[in-house]
């Protein structure tokens, strides 16, 4: 019994282990896959977590609460702070459980790191499928986002560097106009990426009926 609530207070840790803006891109992007690389993530730190908090337990030898679910809840908690202090800080956990330990936390990061090549994948793609007008328009979008957290020179350097880039998007030169568009594509993908932003869901055009 207190192995299993263990396992579910670890589990809902886990849900607060990463930020919400985080997540709601990387569910937004990858859908189905993104689902999956959670469900295992969930998996691994519900197991993982409870199984090394009740073990902690188990070998300090100490009467938490007689009740089950109170135990459980303080095995759960130990095993999910020693995951996220391994994980953020690697300091040491108790010899008997140390290599356990650095393999979930290892495969924590692995699945981090699979999320965010989801995302960026499917960002890449997003932009290759969007015509010349709706990069332009979140080009702009993006560009306005990016004000409040640039100084004016950069503000203007941004404006001077993809100025040039939607005016040629447009251009009869094929190679100008790939080059253009080549440049707004990476642009977004930067963007969306580093922002951790979802994907968009106002078409270009609604925006002109707006």
């Amino acid at each position: 019994m207190s192995l299993a609530v263990a396992m579910i207070v670890a589990a809902g840790f886990a849900m607060i282990g990463f930020p919400f803006n985080h997540l709601q891109a990387w569910i937004s992007w990858g859908r189905w896959k993104t689902l999956g690389l959670l469900l295992v993530y969930l998996s691994t730190v519900a197991v993982g977590g409870g199984v090394i908090g009740w073990a902690i337990g188990s070998l300090a030898r100490t009467q938490i609460n007689p009740n089950d679910a109170v135990k459980g809840l303080c095995y759960g908690l130990i095993g999910s702070v020693l995951l996220r202090a391994d994980f953020r800080s690697r300091r040491k956990p108790p010899a008997e459980l140390r290599d356990a330990v650095s393999m979930l936390t290892s495969v924590i990061e692995w699945i981090r790191q699979a999320l965010e090549s989801v995302m960026d994948r499917a960002i890449g793609n997003w932009a290759g499928e969007q015509s010349p007008e709706s990069l332009e328009y979140h080009s702009f979008n993006a560009l306005k986002g990016m004000q409040g957290k640039l100084e004016p020179r950069q503000r203007r350097t941004q404006l001077e560097l993809h100025t040039p880039a939607i005016e040629n998007i447009y251009s009869s030169d094929d190679k100008k106009r790939k080059d253009a568009r080549a440049n707004l594509m990476a642009f977004l993908r930067t963007y969306y990426v580093e922002q951790h932003l979802p994907r968009p869901t106002l078409h270009l055009w609604q925006h002109r009926e707006a």
